[in-house]
């Protein structure tokens, strides 16, 4: 993350959206700790430090949660944003004073007029380009389809909702893994998110899932309110579980960079940069072979 996020994070002065406290997995039972180290020794050969937590340690480090947990772990150097919506405001605001242009209007077509040139057209105008990013999450689909490819990428719906009365009762992010459930410290209160429910890009709520969620954060803050908030978002996601970046088999002058999943706001940062060196130099610091659509 760090690789494609520590320049514009510094250049757009996003620290204080950011908290650098490490983010805390625990797990209730031995049974789901002993079966979860097992991936402990994949993590650390790629450099994540993991400081294994007893259930005191977790209650001196949380005083403030109903300890349920058997053990924890902190992810040593992870952290996040208090106000994710901030920090992307700022980093656009960065691109447009570097000379970008933001604009918000449903792409409904991209096509080539030219052997070099792209036409994108919207409800409000048509401009031509060199160059095109297809970079829309699970939007992505139907954009990628107008140029001649085939995608399976398909929407993770996940749910979240909002406890504005539980504001600073944590100082990081802890997942109740077997729960599969994230309690996150926002600016606005703690959020609550979780579930993987495959399905399409509409925002009809399953309130099965939603009292799921309630029923997790009762059993970590039994003080809490009913949610003052509740949504869904849609992870793009495709099989193997691995992004597509890189070139259409079907026009060299567009580039894909989509189908994150989970991580598409971790990986941004990086994936932003390989696609620009892809663009401008045709030369990138990893091979994008692994990361193309022709794979799927």
């Amino acid at each position: 993350m760090d690789d494609g996020y520590e320049e514009l994070f510094k250049e757009a002065g996003v620290e204080p959206y950011l908290s650098r406290n490490s983010i805390m997995y625990g797990w209730s039972t031995r049974l789901f700790f002993n079966s979860a180290k097992k991936d402990f020794s994949k993590r650390e050969q790629t450099g994540i430090k993991i400081q294994i937590l007893n259930h005191d340690d977790i209650s001196d480090l949380e005083p403030n949660i109903n300890n349920i947990f058997y053990k924890g772990a902190l992810f040593e150097g992870s952290y996040f944003a208090k106000n994710p919506k901030k920090v992307s405001e700022l980093l656009i605001d960065l691109f447009v004073s570097k000379g970008g242009i933001f604009k918000k209007e449903k792409v409904t077509n991209i096509e080539k007029v030219e052997k070099s040139k792209l036409q994108i057209s919207t409800g409000i105008t048509n401009e031509v380009f060199d160059r095109v990013i297809i970079a829309s999450g699970v939007w992505s689909k139907s954009l990628v389809e107008a140029t001649g490819d085939k995608v399976p990428l398909e929407a993770e719906r996940g749910y979240h909702i909002m406890n504005p009365e539980l504001k600073d009762i944590i100082s990081r992010p802890i997942s109740w893994q077997e729960r599969g459930t994230y309690f996150t410290p926002m600016e606005d209160g703690l959020r609550t998110g979780g579930i993987v429910e495959f399905g399409d890009t509409n925002y009809e709520e399953n309130p099965k899932v939603i009292n799921f969620l309630e029923r997790a954060l009762k059993s970590i803050f039994p003080q809490s309110n009913r949610p003052a908030q509740s949504w869904v978002g849609f992870r793009p996601s495709v099989p193997d579980s691995l992004p597509v970046i890189g070139q259409s088999s079907k026009n060299p002058y567009i580039y894909y960079c989509f189908g994150h999943q989970h991580i598409g706001w971790s990986l941004g940062g990086i994936s932003g940069k390989l696609i620009a060196q892809k663009v401008c130099a045709n030369k990138t610091d990893i091979d994008l072979a692994p990361y193309s659509l022709e794979r799927l």
